[in-house]
């Protein structure tokens, strides 16, 4: 429901005008005489300004490179964690082998 407003900026809150919620257009009230009502449907395409279409444009491309940096971070951060877990195992795998090493070291002292 919309209330009704003329031309001559005076406003009609008796009357109202129904709009489908389906209309992308909307209704502008141009006359009121008695309880007829003069109405016209406003174009769906309207006027944008330039530097509103240039700041969608320009968010739009920040957005894109945002999403291409995301996914190059991705990769890296993927490659980066095998990385940490190769070096990680080659850790254990050090010192696994120098705690075998000591251990067949004193069992040779002993044997010997």
């Amino acid at each position: 429901m919309l209330v009704c407003a003329s031309r001559d900026g005076l406003f009609y809150p008796s009357c109202t005008i129904t709009v489908s919620q389906h209309d992308s257009s909307v209704l502008f009230v141009i006359g009121v005489s008695g309880s007829l009502i003069e109405a016209v449907k406003r174009s769906a395409r309207v006027a944008v300004p330039e530097s509103v279409l240039k700041k969608r444009k320009r968010a739009e491309k920040w957005q894109s490179e945002k999403e291409t940096a995301a996914k190059a971070a991705e990769g890296e951060a993927k490659k980066k964690k095998e990385e940490i877990f190769k070096r990680a195992e080659a850790y254990v795998k050090e010192y696994r082998d120098k705690e075998e090493q000591l251990i067949t070291l004193k069992r040779a002292a002993r044997k010997a």
